[in-house]
């Protein structure tokens, strides 16, 4: 049975979350959905649902380290359960 709206975690505003994120995310972020994209042939669909998991992630990094956060701060200690 298909969960409803108020069983889930609210969302997040990934674009919101994606302008926000420091420059040197932001220029990731824009590398990999390129990449998906043109090198790897994803669909649409797809590519964001990836780039959206990513931001989310990296969104998490920020959280927890601050603006200045480096992409050596993302590890499997990051990952939510």
């Amino acid at each position: 049975m298909p969960r409803s709206r108020s069983d889930t975690a609210p969302r997040v505003d990934l674009r919101a979350a994606r302008a926000a994120l420091p420059r040197i995310f932001g220029d990731v972020v824009d590398r990999f959905e390129r990449h998906l994209a043109a090198e790897r042939g994803l669909s649409a669909h797809t590519v964001r649902a990836y780039v959206g998991d990513v931001v989310s992630l990296l969104a998490d990094v920020v959280a927890a380290e601050g603006q200045e956060a480096e992409p050596t701060a993302v590890t499997h200690d990051n990952q939510r359960p």
